[in-house]
């Protein structure tokens, strides 16, 4: 996978300026990448087993993947949610986005 350090985001030619600890531009298309990978991975790993397998309750070969996926993200490319929402979650709660972040990231 691509590297995402500050180094090569200078080399790239860019004047986004850095989120902070090694967090650059390149960075989240380095974890929009691995997130394909790894659900692609759960596809996969879903339509080749049984249908019978997933009915007790055993997900842990899906799921597992994506918390890991989920634990790697740095906290500084993850939107925060109001009323004490998770980032990442399907609880509705209302994106809380930061003003002074870069627009690529409020785009996100």
């Amino acid at each position: 996978l691509p590297a995402d350090d500050r180094e090569i985001a200078m080399l790239v030619g860019s004047s986004f300026a850095p989120l902070g600890d090694n967090v650059t531009w390149l960075t989240w298309n380095l974890h929009n990448t691995k997130l394909l990978l790894v659900t692609r991975t759960a596809h996969t790993t879903f339509y080749d087993k049984a249908p019978d397998t997933f009915n007790t309750g055993n997900c842990q070969p899906i799921t597992e993947p994506l918390e890991d996926w989920l634990k790697d993200v740095p906290g500084a490319i993850q939107t925060q949610r109001q009323s004490n929402g998770v980032p990442f979650s399907t609880d509705r709660s209302a994106l809380q986005i930061e003003q002074f972040a870069p627009l690529w990231l409020q785009r996100q």
